[in-house]
């Protein structure tokens, strides 16, 4: 081809300019259709430049799924997708045509437009909405209550909800009050409330909320459902106030406040009244709160009918059990079912503790076990904990009454969760023996059964997946009263509920066990040698324990210091040589611990998870016995010296690494999984592996593997993230094993996953 053909077109293009122009503008051209090859490589260098910054920053928003993106980044992904998809036919353009050299004229325009599109890419990747892109979520405006019994079938129920929905379609009432007796089905109808799709219209956020005697606690709550992030060190009181205040004065809404046992100032806690059509309902069982909150309006929620009652007894038996229809049975449930007062929660537990009854015979021994209570005079409850009771006795098995009974331990309605609540029965003994015939595994298996049971028959109530559990108001109170008659289970509680109304306590020095929860000091000089149990958790102003606090303490079980601020351990740690469990969880100043722990000979767990405590103590060699492992890896000099330690530990079932620093990790991964699969009994192990290649070996290494025994694990490859996958929320029941992939690298994944497999089928 002659130059002629080959510039005739640029010079048609451009016949209009001047020689000196025609040249520049020629040359021009020429160069652009040289570096169209050139041009084409920088522009997928940048757009693959950009598609990692937008992939980075979709990962940072799943880490804080807590936040929101602003408008303006919103904008940015949209212009990324649009340039993304230009991109992608201008390399359509480029690979289809594959234009010849001599096609100057479309070459230069294609290299123009790729040059074009560099330019906008590369001002995507600089583009200043990228710095903080990140803002919090503004709250939902309803917050579904999951596992809401539907009240329709119940006129009684009903009524006392419509009732109440009228009141809230009167602009002139503000301030509405739900009252009745205990068990009477208030919760139900405000659940029900707050899900109810007319009050979705008439507000523009719906709060609904546990009340509690303590105005900082209840102001967090109203605080953390606005989304309105308070800090781990906690705002001051009127701060918080103020931006509660800032967050509603400009909205309609509707607060519901549950279990109203006082008088609440709702605007020392941020709560603008009687602006814009917003609504406070309050809901109690003391007629003296109606007055002392102002009520205008007053719904009372009545007992069911004799009816209504069958119907909920009946429904709730039958869901399980037929046989409750049947001519034999039904008079005796009928009787059953009269016992409970026509009050739903009654019903609710006393249905379900015949539930699993097969005959006549059966449901008429419950009968006759279900006797009143004859020691509680006060406000007509006597039927109401007589039938708690009989819930009670019913398990007809001292560990699984035991078990319940040590539960009300923990504050009411707070998240208990499974694992360390088996852990705290098995080391007081209520599990059976731990020996080198029966394993950790076989006592934490008995626990979770106990743990199903009791949430089956309603004395606990089971949280997500069975993750953890929950004692509601009246079991709790049930629980304590038998307690406080078993010197078996006598017990001494300071939690700022119960603790100052125990008339029946002993002092706490004398209990088997003992919960003390906002403590400055403690004690030295009492006699405290029948403690079995020591909950000292979410103790943060407890900083020091004195260092002959546990001289006379040689009969203790189970000692729990679980987010306390102590730096040191006494040395009279070493008078616990009956320790079993032993918590140090959470104990953030916590370097180290003291020389005494090797004395605890029958130790079976330690968690030092989330302290100072470098990776490995010495000391931890010494305890031989032990069963389950938790504890940070947290880099210093010393480490490497002490991995060691690990394969001394020879009856050890589970260990959890909680890696702090992952760096460090890195490079001392194979040598501390080395030891770690030297271990041959180890059945439960939560761990991270900087790369598929590190997991393949240890699994192939490891003695408690090739054993082919049944094994529990959490497995993260390529990262130090430990927290359960979000996908795993979604499944009924708790999942334990798991393998998870945090950034690639999973060219290995066949061998492993069949491995893995193998072992936990």
């Amino acid at each position: 081809m002659s130059g002629v053909e080959v510039v005739a077109p640029l010079v048609g293009e451009v016949g209009a300019l001047g020689v000196g122009e025609l040249h520049t503008t020629i040359a021009s051209k020429i160069a652009s259709s040289r570096n169209l090859d050139d041009n084409y490589n920088i522009l997928l260098k940048d757009m693959e430049k950009l598609l990692a910054i937008k992939k980075d920053k979709e990962r940072e928003i799943q880490r804080n799924n807590h936040k929101d993106t602003t408008n303006a980044y919103k904008l940015w992904t949209n212009r990324v997708s649009d340039a993304a998809e230009e991109v992608q036919k201008l390399k359509v353009k480029y690979k289809e045509k594959m234009l010849p050299w001599w096609r100057i004229r479309r070459r230069s325009r294609l290299s123009e437009n790729m040059v074009k599109k560099s330019n906008c890419v590369r001002e995507l990747v600089k583009d200043e909405c990228l710095r903080d892109f990140l803002v919090d979520k503004p709250p939902e405006p309803v917050l579904k209550e999951l596992n809401v019994p539907r009240i329709s079938g119940y006129p009684t129920l009903q009524d006392a909800l419509e009732k109440t929905l009228g009141l809230l379609r009167n602009n002139k009432i503000k301030v509405i009050g739900v009252c009745g007796t205990k068990g009477v089905g208030k919760t139900t109808i405000m659940r029900n409330l707050n899900n109810n799709e007319e009050v979705a219209k008439l507000f523009e956020i719906v709060i609904f909320v546990k009340a509690t005697t303590d105005d900082h606690m209840l102001q967090e709550k109203i605080a953390n459902r606005l989304m309105l992030d308070i800090g781990t060190n906690k705002e001051h009181s009127d701060d918080v106030a103020r931006r509660i205040h800032k967050e509603l004065e400009k909205k309609k809404y509707l607060l519901i406040l549950d279990e109203v046992e006082d008088a609440i100032n709702l605007e020392q806690l941020g709560i603008p009244t009687g602006i814009n059509g917003s609504k406070v309902v309050i809901a109690t069982r003391f007629p003296r709160v109606y007055k002392l909150n102002r009520v205008q309006r007053l719904v009372k929620v009545e007992e069911l009918t004799p009816d209504e009652a069958w119907k909920m007894f009946r429904d709730t038996v039958h869901a399980f059990n037929p046989k409750i229809d049947s001519l034999d049975i039904q008079p005796i449930a009928q009787l059953v079912c009269q016992r409970c007062s026509c009050l739903p929660l009654l019903i609710y537990n006393i249905a379900n503790s015949f539930k699993l009854k097969e005959s006549a015979s059966s449901w008429s021994v419950g009968l006759e076990d279900l006797k009143p209570w004859p020691e509680l005079q006060n406000q007509g409850l006597q039927e109401l904990y007589s039938c708690l009771k009989f819930c009670y006795d019913e398990l007809k098995d001292k560990k699984k009454q035991k078990c319940f009974l040590y539960t009300s331990l923990y504050p009411v309605d707070s998240k208990v969760y499974t694992d360390y609540l088996v852990e705290c029965w098995a080391a007081q003994g209520l599990l059976g023996d731990i020996n080198d015939k029966r394993s950790y595994r076989s006592a934490r298996n008995c626990g979770i059964d106990i743990l199903e049971h009791l949430a089956n028959v309603s004395l606990l109530e089971k949280g997500e997946s069975m993750i953890y559990v929950n004692m509601n108001h009246c079991m709790r109170q049930l629980a304590l009263h038998i307690s406080s008659k078993d010197p078996e289970c006598s017990f001494y509680l300071q939690d700022g509920e119960e603790s100052e109304n125990l008339s029946n306590s002993k002092a706490w020095q004398q209990s088997r066990w003992v919960s003390m929860r906002q403590l400055l000091d403690l004690p030295t000089r009492q006699d405290r040698s029948m403690v079995l149990t020591l909950l000292l958790r979410k103790n943060p102003k407890l900083t020091t324990i004195p260092q002959t606090f546990f001289e006379n303490m040689s009969s203790l079980l189970l000692l729990d210091l679980y987010g306390s601020m102590i730096t040191q351990l006494p040395s009279s740690l070493s008078k616990l040589t009956g320790l079993r469990g032993l918590f140090l969880n959470r104990c953030e100043l916590l370097e180290s611990l003291s020389s005494e722990i090797g004395s605890l000979q029958f130790l079976e767990v330690l968690d030092i998870r989330d302290t100072k405590v470098t990776f490995i103590p010495l000391q931890i060699g010494c305890l031989t016995n032990l069963r389950c492992l938790r504890i940070p890896f947290v880099a210093s000099e010393d480490d490497a010296q002490n991995v060691h330690v690990i394969s001394k530990l020879h009856r050890l079932e589970e260990l959890t690494i909680q890696v702090i620093s992952y760096e460090q990790w890195c490079n001392d991964a194979e040598n501390v999984l080395q030891h770690v699969a030297s271990l041959e009994n180890v059945t439960d192990l939560r761990c991270c592996f900087p790369s598929s290649i590190i997991l393949r070996e240890f699994l192939s290494r490891s003695k408690s593997w090739s054993c082919k025994q049944q094994n529990s694990f959490r497995f993260f490859v390529g990262c130090q993230n430990s927290r359960r996958p979000q996908i795993l929320e979604s499944f009924e029941y708790k999942i334990t094993n798991y393998l998870r992939y945090c950034n690639g690298g999973q060219e290995d994944d066949s061998a492993i996953i069949e491995t893995v497999t193998m072992q936990s089928t």
